[in-house]
């Protein structure tokens, strides 16, 4: 039978921070759940209950986007707010660790990489990037989608530069949504510092599309190396 509301019950998911050793866990915010107005009683709205989430910026910085003549690329500069980051090195290598420029058939994008892994034991579940709305110039958001069951990854914000031959913005601002989320069914969601187990499975795959092309083809593999349950 085919519902006009969708009113499935809810389902498991952990998620918890896979960061580099030197960066502390606490400076990446929690995953906070966006706000149904049940109270209107509209069904419509009430049926994306537990769906959507955010996560606020870890960083308050801009950067501009340029091509750089003498190097022959595209680069990006920045400058990021004193009033909630001690100039160091600390602050930079994050930076650079975090921003990702590519150019791929003919098209500049950039990415900000984001340490934050889902885990479920639920097959069919799904998770989808939507556009936080962001301040930006020339630039075009990228969604994207894929089954947490399978594959654990790390989740990432990415735009498409619109016009190659102008310079291009983007504006974070700490505690201000740096991604917002979405998943088919509504979850419940917990914070977890993964154990031994859910790091191994992450670790199987971490980074493998640098190794491998056509990595679909790895796809069964790590189907029938997955634990049974890797909730905690």
């Amino acid at each position: 039978m085919i519902n006009l509301f969708n009113n499935f019950k809810k389902v498991n998911v952990q998620y918890g921070i896979y960061a580099k050793d030197e960066v502390p866990e606490l400076t990446y915010p929690n995953v906070e759940k966006n706000k149904t107005y049940s109270k209107l009683l509209c069904p419509a709205i009430s049926s994306q209950k537990d769906k959507f989430f955010y996560i606020n910026s870890f960083i308050d910085v801009d950067i501009e986007i340029y091509f750089n003549k003498e190097e022959s690329c595209y680069d990006y500069k920045y400058n990021f707010s004193e009033n909630y980051h001690p100039i160091n090195n600390n602050v930079h290598n994050i930076i650079k660790e975090s921003f990702t420029l590519l150019e791929t058939n003919d098209i500049v994008t950039i990415q900000v990489l984001l340490p934050y892994y889902f885990i479920t034991d639920t097959k069919d579940l799904n998770i989808t990037i939507l556009d936080p709305n962001l301040k930006t110039s020339n630039l075009e958001f990228l969604s994207g989608s894929f089954n947490i069951y399978s594959w654990s990854r790390s989740i990432n914000l990415a735009y498409a530069v619109v016009d190659k031959n102008k310079t291009a913005k983007l504006k974070l601002k700490i505690d201000k949504p740096i991604i917002k989320i979405m998943f088919n069914y509504p979850v419940i969601l917990k914070f977890v510092y993964f154990n031994t187990m859910q790091i191994n499975f992450i670790k199987s795959h971490l980074n493998i599309a640098g190794f491998r092309r056509n990595i679909n083809k790895l796809y069964t593999n790590i189907l029938k190396r997955r634990p049974k349950k890797l909730l905690q």
